[in-house]
């Protein structure tokens, strides 16, 4: 084993593009509103199981499930098991224009 870098959880969290595209894409054709920017706060365990998401800061009400579907995105992305600590990031998360 050796460390993960911060690039490469980005990395990983980039691969993820299309889902996060489509968590978007369903709830502007649900709501037809401007969507959120969210940050999530990103854990990543050293022992290879499945990473933690939590948004910060305030969901408008009518954006919960949104929230929701990008968290599940970014818990989904797995990550190698790697010396050192638990790595965490706070991870901004764009709305497409």
């Amino acid at each position: 084993q050796r460390p993960l870098t911060e690039a490469e959880i980005e990395s990983k969290i980039r691969d993820q593009a299309d889902a996060l595209r489509t968590c978007y894409g369903r709830e502007r054709y649900n709501l037809n509103v401007d969507l959120s920017d969210f940050t999530f706060k990103v854990g990543v365990p050293n022992d290879g199981t499945p990473s933690t998401a939590e948004v910060q800061g305030t969901v408008p009400e009518n954006q919960q499930l949104l929230s929701e579907c990008l968290s599940q995105v970014l818990r989904r992305v797995h990550y190698p098991a790697h010396v050192g600590a638990k790595i965490t990031l706070m991870v901004p998360i764009k709305a497409p224009k």
